[in-house]
């Protein structure tokens, strides 16, 4: 998956149950005394956390080449 898939995967996301009276945002602003504005940077910021997290795990996934995995090779 590419950088813009992954961020239009994580966009698409939501957080809170549908129909709620408060947004998980919403919520989130009240119980913290934060503003709007400081809030959707907070999620955006977790947004672009989840990116770093994902690209790691992919990473890590990965199988390594090393000298036990070629025992000819010294």
């Amino acid at each position: 998956m590419d950088n813009q898939s992954l961020w239009k995967k994580i966009e698409s996301f939501h957080i809170g149950a549908a129909g709620a009276s408060l947004s998980f945002s919403q919520r989130l602003a009240r119980e913290n005394d934060w503003s709007a504005e400081f809030t959707d940077r907070v999620i955006f910021e977790f947004d672009l956390h989840k990116i770093v997290l994902e690209r790691a795990m992919r990473r890590a996934a990965r199988p390594r080449i090393t000298s036990h995995s070629n025992p000819g090779r010294h």
